[in-house]
């Protein structure tokens, strides 16, 4: 994906205070992996904003950085900046002295341009900065915005294609493609199992063997037959073919029944090497799963995982999420993961085929999802995963606590509360990081409704 590309303008500068601003703010964009552009000159009017963004728009600048040097009292400076839809940041400068005559008057340059922004009727929202290049409070706000137009970019315009339908019975997953197109910007393609089917049956007999024996490498064992390996892999090359016929930015797939039903093979193994690749995939033909996947790897998730909510143990203050076995080897804690077949208790589910047995790493993760028919409601936490207090549930699986949503600590009772008061659906998108701030800030830029956190009661709401 290409780099953000953002408009550095200024006001004038007349004492020279802030002279290498603009090279320093140029240098922090760049570390946070944004091209920089520069007005070629400072602005104090309508009409030297509108050069500059004329400028801007012919450069495809989706950023727009505005540094108040100075107070340039025309609060119509900004309109030229939103009436193209460009994101815009007002940045304030700390005054270069605390004593004596005010140098700059930058807050209250700032707080101008922000009032006048807000009083502009459709006008995108606008987001302030303050500090000098150099300061925390400045490249965590500024990151924490690249990161959210990378992930409304990677929606923008995005193909999710869905293999077969949404899992028998998960009508919490179900979605109207139309409306999704037209709040998310993601596009929703459906195909018949049969085509990975047919795919699967012509997959090149060396490239199936190959990948055959590259798949468990790295495994502590592997109980996989040598026929359930060449599956796998068929599979594997099957998806791949898809996504590159069609251009699919991410997959989702129905995993169950017909997979085990009719080719006697579990699609855990395939589906988690797929996401531990870079190619999104999720299961039970979880489209909404699969944007939200995509949106997280976009801000900068490795392999995001799609997850279920499985148990809870309040005096460990812990819930312990668990999806079959397409658990991405990479997260795996200290012992490694494991080639195994499918987690079920044969009494319940006697499937064949196999699937990553792994314990995830303790690390900062944040937990969301994408739901509605629209795709139009954001459920979003931040939370770690912990060693818990036992190895849990054959399969992918991980024990969260210290969750917290908007900064506000959750205990794992309150999360549950939330999560289940809410009507979120049951897939939960698990991506490594803290990445809360940047998805609520991608919400508010795409008109999304976002789950409030919800203080835990015994009463029904």
């Amino acid at each position: 994906m290409k780099n953000i590309i953002a408009g550095l303008v200024c006001t004038q500068d007349p004492l020279e205070c802030c002279g290498s601003w603009l090279e320093e703010a140029r240098g922090l964009l760049e570390e946070l992996e944004a091209r920089a552009v520069l007005a070629p000159r400072a602005i104090c009017s309508w009409e030297e904003a509108e050069e500059a963004a004329e400028r801007f728009a012919g450069e495809g600048v989706e950023l727009v950085v505005l540094g108040c040097l100075r107070l340039a009292g025309d609060g119509r400076i900004v309109e030229p900046f939103l009436r193209r839809g460009q994101t815009l940041m007002v940045w304030c400068l700390p005054e270069p002295a605390r004593t004596g005559p005010l140098p700059l008057n930058s807050m209250t340059c700032a707080n101008l341009y922000m009032s006048s922004a807000k009083g502009l009727e459709g006008a995108p929202p606008v987001k302030w900065l303050y500090g000098a290049p150099g300061d925390p409070l400045v490249r965590r706000r500024l990151g924490v915005t690249l990161r959210a137009l990378r992930g409304r970019r990677a929606l923008s315009g995005a193909v999710v294609v869905q293999v077969g339908q949404t899992a028998p019975g998960f009508v919490n997953l179900r979605y109207d493609g139309e409306a999704v197109r037209k709040t998310l910007g993601v596009e929703i393609r459906e195909y018949g199992l049969e085509t990975v089917f047919s795919d699967m049956e012509a997959a090149d007999p060396q490239k199936t063997a190959e990948l055959a024996r590259v798949l468990p490498q790295g495994a502590a064992r592997c109980e996989g037959t040598e026929e359930e390996l060449v599956k796998s892999a068929r599979l594997t090359l099957a998806l791949e073919a898809l996504q590159e016929r069609t251009g699919a930015s991410a997959l989702a797939v129905s995993c169950w029944p017909e997979f085990q039903r009719d080719l006697h093979v579990s699609v855990c193994l395939a589906f988690a090497r797929l996401n531990e690749k870079g190619l999104p995939v999720s299961c039970e033909g979880d489209a909404l799963g699969a944007a939200a996947m995509l949106a997280a790897k976009a801000m900068g998730a490795k392999a995001p995982m799609l997850m279920d909510l499985v148990a809870m143990d309040q005096e460990a203050d812990a819930i312990s999420f668990w999806h079959c076995g397409m658990g991405v080897p990479c997260h795996g804690d200290t012992e490694g993961f494991a080639v195994t077949k499918y987690p079920a208790d044969p009494r319940v589910l006697d499937l064949p085929g196999v699937g990553v047995d792994v314990k995830f790493a303790a690390q900062p993760v944040t937990v969301c999802r994408l739901s509605g028919k629209d795709g139009g409601r954001l459920f979003v936490c931040e939370a770690e995963i912990v060693p818990g207090p036992d190895r849990g549930f054959d399969g992918a699986r991980g024990w969260f606590s210290r969750f917290s949503m908007e900064g506000r600590p959750m205990s794992a009772l309150e999360f549950l509360d939330t999560a289940l008061t809410s009507g979120t659906p049951h897939h939960y998108v698990i991506a490594p990081g803290r990445l809360e701030a940047a998805l609520r800030e991608m919400a508010v830029r795409m008109g999304l409704e976002t789950v409030r956190a919800m203080p835990y009661t015994d009463g029904l709401r």
